[in-house]
């Protein structure tokens, strides 16, 4: 029985390979969350560093910033991905929470005039 545990273990690799293969191919997809509907870049030239902006099906635009050394198009550095904003709905609402003394005194210069 010893002798055939290789010939078991090498069986059973190649039925998982032929299940595999009969499934066909997989389609390519980007590592994102939703399909990518639009990317824009912009750089001042001369080395300058680069914004990238990419947005998502759903409307979600992320940028991140990258600079690369001279001609032959390596990076120094890239900035990860950060969420700009909705393209639907504006940019991200502030969660800063405030105090009724905050509020009331914003409300208090803006009756003075001031």
């Amino acid at each position: 029985m010893k002798d055939k545990i290789p010939y078991i273990i090498i069986g059973v690799l190649i039925g998982v390979i032929v299940m595999q293969w009969q499934q066909g191919p997989a389609p390519a997809q980007a590592q994102a969350p939703e399909p990518i509907t639009g990317f824009g870049s912009y750089s001042a030239g001369n080395g300058a560093a680069a914004y990238h902006h990419v947005m998502l099906a759903n409307g979600d635009v992320y940028r991140n910033l990258s600079k690369t050394s001279g001609g032959d198009g390596h990076f120094i550095f890239r900035t990860p991905p950060t969420y700009v904003g909705n393209f639907w709905q504006g940019p991200p609402v502030q969660t800063n929470q405030s105090t009724w003394g905050a509020i009331k005194a914003l409300n208090n210069t803006e009756k003075k005039g001031g």
